[in-house]
Protein backbone atom coordinates (compact mmCIF):
# COMPACT_ATOMS: atom_id res chain seq x y z
CA UNK A 1 0.00 0.00 0.00
CA UNK A 2 1.87 3.31 -1.21
CA UNK A 3 1.51 7.17 -0.60
CA UNK A 4 -1.15 5.86 2.95
CA UNK A 5 -0.74 9.24 4.68
CA UNK A 6 -0.73 11.32 1.05
CA UNK A 7 -4.61 12.56 1.83
CA UNK A 8 -7.24 12.27 4.12
CA UNK A 9 -9.40 9.89 1.97
CA UNK A 10 -6.67 7.66 1.41
CA UNK A 11 -5.70 7.28 4.93
CA UNK A 12 -9.33 6.43 6.27
CA UNK A 13 -9.28 3.90 3.24
CA UNK A 14 -6.22 2.40 4.25
CA UNK A 15 -7.48 2.00 7.87
CA UNK A 16 -10.80 0.27 6.60
CA UNK A 17 -8.89 -1.99 4.53
CA UNK A 18 -6.82 -2.90 7.50
CA UNK A 19 -9.50 -3.20 9.68
CA UNK A 20 -10.94 -5.77 7.61
CA UNK A 21 -8.39 -7.78 6.84
CA UNK A 22 -7.03 -7.95 10.51
CA UNK A 23 -10.73 -8.82 11.83
CA UNK A 24 -12.46 -10.95 8.99
CA UNK A 25 -11.72 -14.81 9.42
CA UNK A 26 -13.65 -16.69 6.31
CA UNK A 27 -12.80 -19.16 3.57
CA UNK A 28 -13.86 -16.67 0.88
CA UNK A 29 -13.10 -13.67 2.45
CA UNK A 30 -8.78 -12.19 1.72
CA UNK A 31 -7.46 -11.74 5.64
CA UNK A 32 -3.89 -10.68 6.68
CA UNK A 33 -1.40 -13.31 7.80
CA UNK A 34 1.44 -10.58 9.41
CA UNK A 35 1.60 -7.00 8.53
CA UNK A 36 5.39 -5.46 8.31
CA UNK A 37 6.77 -2.63 10.62
CA UNK A 38 8.48 -0.13 9.19
CA UNK A 39 12.23 0.71 10.18
CA UNK A 40 11.51 3.47 11.59
CA UNK A 41 8.72 6.26 11.77
CA UNK A 42 10.55 8.29 9.80
CA UNK A 43 10.51 5.96 6.86
CA UNK A 44 6.75 5.01 7.29
CA UNK A 45 5.16 5.94 3.86
CA UNK A 46 4.16 2.14 2.84
CA UNK A 47 2.53 -0.72 4.32
CA UNK A 48 3.18 -3.84 3.15
CA UNK A 49 1.05 -6.53 4.27
CA UNK A 50 1.33 -10.32 3.65
CA UNK A 51 -1.87 -12.55 2.74
CA UNK A 52 -2.36 -15.74 1.31
CA UNK A 53 -0.88 -17.02 -1.97
CA UNK A 54 -3.66 -15.61 -4.59
CA UNK A 55 -2.15 -16.75 -8.14
CA UNK A 56 -4.92 -14.39 -10.21
CA UNK A 57 -8.24 -12.51 -10.05
CA UNK A 58 -11.54 -13.46 -11.73
CA UNK A 59 -10.95 -10.80 -13.97
CA UNK A 60 -7.95 -12.38 -15.74
CA UNK A 61 -9.64 -15.38 -15.84
CA UNK A 62 -12.39 -14.18 -17.57
CA UNK A 63 -10.56 -12.34 -20.38
CA UNK A 64 -8.14 -15.09 -20.73
CA UNK A 65 -8.78 -17.84 -23.70
CA UNK A 66 -9.61 -20.59 -20.93
CA UNK A 67 -12.55 -21.87 -21.05
CA UNK A 68 -14.71 -21.88 -18.32
CA UNK A 69 -17.24 -24.90 -17.58
CA UNK A 70 -20.98 -24.61 -15.99
CA UNK A 71 -18.66 -26.18 -12.49
CA UNK A 72 -16.73 -23.30 -12.91
CA UNK A 73 -19.46 -21.17 -12.72
CA UNK A 74 -21.25 -22.34 -9.94
CA UNK A 75 -18.07 -22.71 -7.66
CA UNK A 76 -17.20 -19.11 -8.56
CA UNK A 77 -20.62 -17.86 -7.80
CA UNK A 78 -21.24 -19.91 -4.63
CA UNK A 79 -18.19 -18.63 -3.44
CA UNK A 80 -19.08 -15.02 -4.12
CA UNK A 81 -22.29 -15.13 -2.39
CA UNK A 82 -20.70 -17.48 0.68
CA UNK A 83 -18.24 -14.86 1.31
CA UNK A 84 -20.81 -12.02 0.73
CA UNK A 85 -23.26 -13.29 3.55
CA UNK A 86 -20.37 -13.49 5.98
CA UNK A 87 -19.87 -9.67 5.14
CA UNK A 88 -23.38 -8.54 4.92
CA UNK A 89 -23.92 -10.88 8.52
CA UNK A 90 -21.83 -8.65 9.85
CA UNK A 91 -23.77 -5.38 8.59
CA UNK A 92 -20.58 -4.48 6.48
CA UNK A 93 -21.19 -3.39 2.52
CA UNK A 94 -18.10 -4.16 0.51
CA UNK A 95 -19.39 -1.26 -2.26
CA UNK A 96 -17.02 -2.59 -5.10
CA UNK A 97 -17.68 -5.96 -5.60
CA UNK A 98 -16.13 -6.41 -9.25
CA UNK A 99 -14.32 -9.66 -10.56
CA UNK A 100 -11.00 -7.31 -10.43
CA UNK A 101 -11.41 -8.03 -6.31
CA UNK A 102 -12.08 -11.46 -6.69
CA UNK A 103 -8.64 -13.12 -6.40
CA UNK A 104 -8.38 -17.24 -7.30
CA UNK A 105 -5.75 -19.26 -6.44
CA UNK A 106 -4.80 -22.74 -8.65
CA UNK A 107 -7.06 -25.09 -6.71
CA UNK A 108 -9.76 -22.15 -8.33
CA UNK A 109 -10.46 -20.95 -4.18
CA UNK A 110 -12.09 -17.59 -4.08
CA UNK A 111 -11.43 -14.57 -1.54
CA UNK A 112 -12.86 -11.72 -2.02
CA UNK A 113 -10.80 -8.28 -1.30
CA UNK A 114 -10.17 -4.33 -0.96
CA UNK A 115 -11.70 -3.11 1.55
CA UNK A 116 -11.48 0.50 0.85
CA UNK A 117 -15.07 1.32 0.20
CA UNK A 118 -16.13 -0.78 2.56
CA UNK A 119 -18.40 0.61 5.33
CA UNK A 120 -21.25 -0.93 8.01
CA UNK A 121 -24.34 -0.20 6.46
CA UNK A 122 -26.60 2.27 7.39
CA UNK A 123 -30.11 1.50 8.78
CA UNK A 124 -31.42 5.15 9.57
CA UNK A 125 -32.84 6.32 6.00
CA UNK A 126 -31.87 10.13 6.76
CA UNK A 127 -28.35 9.54 6.76
CA UNK A 128 -26.59 10.46 3.63
CA UNK A 129 -24.30 7.65 2.24
CA UNK A 130 -21.43 8.44 -0.44
CA UNK A 131 -22.40 7.77 -4.47
CA UNK A 132 -19.15 7.84 -5.31
CA UNK A 133 -18.80 3.77 -4.65
CA UNK A 134 -18.60 0.64 -6.90
CA UNK A 135 -17.06 0.54 -10.50
CA UNK A 136 -19.36 2.00 -12.93
CA UNK A 137 -20.10 -1.16 -14.91
CA UNK A 138 -21.00 -3.31 -11.88
CA UNK A 139 -22.99 0.02 -10.05
CA UNK A 140 -26.57 -1.07 -8.98
CA UNK A 141 -29.00 1.21 -10.53
CA UNK A 142 -30.26 2.99 -7.30
CA UNK A 143 -26.64 4.63 -6.66
CA UNK A 144 -26.65 5.73 -10.69
CA UNK A 145 -30.04 7.43 -9.74
CA UNK A 146 -28.84 9.30 -7.05
CA UNK A 147 -30.53 7.68 -4.07
CA UNK A 148 -28.93 9.04 -1.14
CA UNK A 149 -29.05 5.90 1.02
CA UNK A 150 -28.67 2.26 0.04
CA UNK A 151 -28.38 -1.43 1.32
CA UNK A 152 -26.60 -4.50 0.92
CA UNK A 153 -28.26 -5.36 -2.53
CA UNK A 154 -26.12 -2.89 -4.36
CA UNK A 155 -23.14 -6.01 -3.70
CA UNK A 156 -25.49 -8.43 -5.11
CA UNK A 157 -26.69 -6.24 -7.98
CA UNK A 158 -22.75 -6.46 -8.56
CA UNK A 159 -22.76 -10.15 -8.32
CA UNK A 160 -25.41 -10.38 -10.53
CA UNK A 161 -23.46 -8.63 -13.01
CA UNK A 162 -20.31 -11.06 -12.77
CA UNK A 163 -22.33 -13.90 -13.46
CA UNK A 164 -23.62 -12.86 -16.44
CA UNK A 165 -20.09 -11.72 -17.61
CA UNK A 166 -18.56 -15.34 -16.33
CA UNK A 167 -21.58 -16.62 -18.64
CA UNK A 168 -20.91 -14.49 -21.52
CA UNK A 169 -17.50 -13.83 -21.46
CA UNK A 170 -17.89 -9.77 -21.86
CA UNK A 171 -19.12 -7.14 -19.60
CA UNK A 172 -23.13 -6.77 -18.75
CA UNK A 173 -23.45 -3.16 -18.89
CA UNK A 174 -20.50 -1.57 -20.31
CA UNK A 175 -21.05 2.48 -20.77
CA UNK A 176 -18.87 5.68 -21.19
CA UNK A 177 -21.66 7.48 -18.42
CA UNK A 178 -23.36 6.50 -15.35
CA UNK A 179 -26.61 8.08 -17.46
CA UNK A 180 -25.54 5.65 -20.38
CA UNK A 181 -25.36 2.97 -18.23
CA UNK A 182 -28.88 3.49 -16.42
CA UNK A 183 -30.34 3.68 -19.89
CA UNK A 184 -28.49 -0.16 -21.20
CA UNK A 185 -29.45 -1.51 -17.50
CA UNK A 186 -33.40 -0.05 -18.42
CA UNK A 187 -33.25 -1.25 -22.30
CA UNK A 188 -32.38 -5.01 -21.04
CA UNK A 189 -34.93 -4.87 -17.61
CA UNK A 190 -37.45 -2.75 -18.41
CA UNK A 191 -38.64 0.99 -16.90
CA UNK A 192 -38.51 0.58 -12.85
CA UNK A 193 -42.07 2.12 -11.40
CA UNK A 194 -42.44 4.72 -9.64
CA UNK A 195 -42.04 3.04 -6.26
CA UNK A 196 -38.64 1.68 -7.43
CA UNK A 197 -37.69 5.34 -8.30
CA UNK A 198 -38.98 6.95 -4.70
CA UNK A 199 -35.02 7.16 -3.97
CA UNK A 200 -33.83 8.69 -7.12
CA UNK A 201 -32.69 12.20 -7.62
CA UNK A 202 -35.03 14.14 -9.73
CA UNK A 203 -32.31 14.54 -12.55
CA UNK A 204 -32.43 10.72 -12.75
CA UNK A 205 -35.97 10.37 -12.81
CA UNK A 206 -36.92 12.61 -15.28
CA UNK A 207 -34.63 11.00 -17.78
CA UNK A 208 -36.46 8.01 -17.51
CA UNK A 209 -39.93 8.79 -17.26
CA UNK A 210 -38.92 11.38 -20.70
CA UNK A 211 -37.85 8.31 -22.91
CA UNK A 212 -40.24 5.53 -23.99
CA UNK A 213 -41.97 3.07 -21.43
CA UNK A 214 -39.99 -0.28 -21.73
CA UNK A 215 -40.98 -3.75 -21.16
CA UNK A 216 -39.22 -6.25 -20.27
CA UNK A 217 -39.39 -10.13 -20.50
CA UNK A 218 -39.59 -12.50 -17.48
CA UNK A 219 -38.43 -15.16 -19.43
CA UNK A 220 -35.20 -16.01 -18.01
CA UNK A 221 -33.94 -17.09 -21.23
CA UNK A 222 -34.80 -14.44 -23.47
CA UNK A 223 -32.92 -12.04 -21.28
CA UNK A 224 -29.77 -14.39 -21.57
CA UNK A 225 -30.47 -14.27 -25.55
CA UNK A 226 -30.85 -10.12 -25.18
CA UNK A 227 -27.45 -9.92 -23.21
CA UNK A 228 -25.82 -11.05 -25.70
CA UNK A 229 -27.69 -9.31 -28.90
CA UNK A 230 -27.08 -6.62 -26.47
CA UNK A 231 -22.88 -6.92 -26.24
CA UNK A 232 -22.63 -8.17 -30.16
Amino acid sequence: MPNVFQNLVSCKRVFRELKMLCFCKHDNVLSAIDILQPPHIDYFEEIYVVTELMQSDLHKIIVSPQPLSSDHVKVFLYQILRGLKYLHSAGILHRDIKPGNLLVNSNCVLKICDFGLARVEELDESRHMTQEVVTQYYRAPEILMGSRHYSNAIDIWSVGCIFAELLGRRILFQAQSPIQQLDLITDLLGTPSLEAMRTACEGARAHILRGPHKQVSTDPRYLLRSTHSHDQ
